[in-house]
């Protein structure tokens, strides 16, 4: 038997704990950022999955219509912006923020 691939994927999953409830959290796989998204910090466990009540948070610029959450690198330390995170509601669809309104 030949060998025709040798290859190791490595999973990587970090935690940016914010002081005030919040976490960021990053998943990469070989290198490259898979997944990235905020969640309220007690609704996390802590190798970085969600528990069953909890929703995924995504930034969106100020002034900008609301995208798709998508995946990409986050400096931390510098963060601040918490009004401007949405989430996906499960049953419509729509866009909601953190408090839980929907928006256009």
């Amino acid at each position: 038997m030949q060998l025709v691939l040798d290859k190791t994927i490595r999973y990587k999953t970090y935690i940016c704990d914010f002081e005030n409830g919040w976490v960021y959290v990053e998943r990469h796989v070989n290198n490259s950022v898979k997944e990235s998204f905020f969640a309220e910090k007690s609704k996390v466990f802590p190798d970085g999955t969600l528990k069953a009540s909890g929703r995924k948070f995504f930034f969106s610029l100020p002034g900008q219509p609301i995208a798709k959450p998508k995946s990409m690198k986050m400096v931390c330390e510098k963060f601040k912006d918490f009004d401007y995170l949405y989430c996906v509601d499960e049953i419509s669809g729509e866009y909601m923020n953190v408090d839980g309104k929907i928006v256009e």
